[in-house]
């Protein structure tokens, strides 16, 4: 008789058995490979709290008050600090006190560029101008000042216009004055000096309707040209002037509106 075919089940549950086991064993030692404590330069850590201390601090800080706050002695601390100068991450005052650096805030700005504050913000943005009807915004620290970077529109009658990616004057804006509430000495003289610098003026400017970002673009031109200086526009809707518009900067007035046009039309003909 002759004997009855093999079974292959065997065979397969044996192979199974072992892609099992290496799969466990592959993953024991990943799990081993985490758990093993990985090489690091310990110099860098050790530098670093430094800048931690800095970044807790309430302003500019000592060389003593700040070695001690880090856990190192001065001297140690005073060869990181140059390091750290000469990156841009740390920056020494006239007094001899150490504060953040340019290159520290560019860092901190890059990495909320990743997170994109912006879009985490909308839902705030626009919650609070439904609940309070004005027109709400969000500035950035940038380098000539605060910056907007998103902003909901108001739903009053005569809403307040703000341009994405303005750079808003820290002299005379709610948001510049924020920041210069919060900022250091120092940086607040650097900001006001290159305001002032820039010989910027600002313009009243009224409109029937609001105007659109390349209408905005070209005013500003014209403005510019005629002033010979850079103008910021600070635009307001007022539906009464029925068209054209009203500019005022300083004690200057420029009226083309249409409602003016009619008034000295009416004027001349009662003449």
């Amino acid at each position: 008789m002759d004997n009855p075919p093999r079974s292959k089940v065997p065979h397969r549950a044996s192979a199974t058995r072992t892609a099992r086991s290496k799969t466990a064993s592959a993953a024991g030692s990943k799990e081993a490979a985490r758990a093993k404590p990985q090489r690091n330069i310990q110099s860098i850590e050790v530098g670093f709290r430094l800048i931690r201390a800095l970044e807790q601090a309430p302003g500019p800080m000592s060389l003593k008050l700040l070695s001690q706050r880090a856990g190192m002695e001065p001297s140690k601390a005073h060869l990181y600090l140059v390091s750290f100068c000469n990156l841009g991450l740390v920056r020494q005052e006239d007094s001899g006190y150490y504060a953040l650096g340019s290159y520290a805030l560019q860092l901190g700005l890059a990495a909320l560029n990743k997170i994109d504050l912006a879009h985490l913000a909308r839902k705030v943005l626009h919650e609070l101008r439904d609940e309070t009807g004005e027109a709400v915004s969000l500035a950035v620290h940038g380098d000539k000042g605060p910056v907007i970077v998103a902003k909901a529109d108001g739903l009053k009658d005569d809403p307040l216009v703000i341009r994405l990616g303005r750079t808003l004057r820290v002299s005379n804006s709610a948001a510049g004055r924020i920041f210069l509430t919060y900022s250091d000495a120092d940086s607040v003289r650097r900001l006001l000096e290159a305001e002032i610098a820039r010989g910027e003026v600002t313009a009243e400017v009224t409109t029937a309707h609001p105007l659109d970002d390349a209408q905005l673009t070209a005013l500003a031109d014209k403005l510019k040209a005629r002033e010979g200086r850079s103008i910021k526009l600070k635009t307001t809707v007022d539906p009464e002037i029925l068209g054209g518009l009203v500019v005022r900067i300083g004690s200057q007035m420029i009226d083309s509106s249409i409602r003016t046009r009619l008034n000295s039309l009416a004027q001349a003909m009662k003449a």
